[in-house]
């Protein structure tokens, strides 16, 4: 998997692509006892990983320069105010304040068209967590979410990307976790069957596929 394939193909074909990769691993996984086999498996998956991360912390996407909703035409900087008025709703810990900050930073810069994987991501999952009461602010999240709908798929398609690979990875801890436990039940190490005493590997999160702002 590279990202020439994520560009030429279609968010089904790439998410059906991911399931045919997983369940296949997990057919061969399942299979093996040699736990160091397993282990060299689990790093080329963190090399993999390390490969994604730079690519995404790179990723950028292009918005459009106004927008159209229910017969009215929204200029970037319409679109943008509606966006700071949102999050400036979202209350949040003291720790993610900072992030806050730069987040609508970025929003009141120069050319907030182009945006970055991150800035995309976090907006919007904060606007997944706002309410929004009165017809105004139902269309205004309705006009924003059309501004950002153009970049949806592609950053659908990265994000499949993402959680695919901790899918694999918990995929083979899991195999490695439970050989362990066998081989420590086989050893007589004196531990009884529901209290091992084996190392488990943290695994990686996995979440599930985001929809966009609704």
């Amino acid at each position: 998997m590279d990202k020439n394939f994520l560009q030429t193909k279609s968010l089904e074909e790439v998410a059906a692509q991911f399931d045919d990769e997983q369940e296949k691993l997990s057919e061969v996984v399942s299979k093996i006892e040699d736990i160091a086999e397993l282990e060299k498996m689990e790093q080329e998956n963190i090399e993999e990983q390390k490969m994604v991360k730079e690519y995404i912390d790179n990723r950028t996407y292009e918005l459009q320069k106004s927008v159209e909703f229910d017969g009215e035409k929204y200029t970037v900087k319409d679109v943008v105010a509606k966006i700071i008025y949102f999050l400036n709703k979202k209350e949040v810990e003291w720790k993610f304040t900072r992030g806050m900050l730069e987040l609508v930073k970025f929003w009141k810069s120069e050319n907030p068209t182009i945006i970055a994987y991150g800035a995309y991501d976090s907006t919007l999952r904060l606007l997944n967590q706002v309410m929004y009461k009165g017809y105004s602010e139902w269309r205004d999240i309705n006009v924003v979410n059309e501004y950002l709908r153009t970049a949806h798929g592609d950053y659908s398609k990265d994000t499949s990307w993402v959680y695919s690979l901790a899918n694999k990875h918990n995929t083979i801890l899991d195999r490695i976790d439970q050989l362990k436990k066998l081989q420590a039940e086989l050893d007589g190490d004196g531990s009884d069957k529901d209290g091992v005493k084996v190392e488990v590997k943290e695994k990686t999160p996995a979440t599930p596929r985001k929809k966009k702002a609704e």
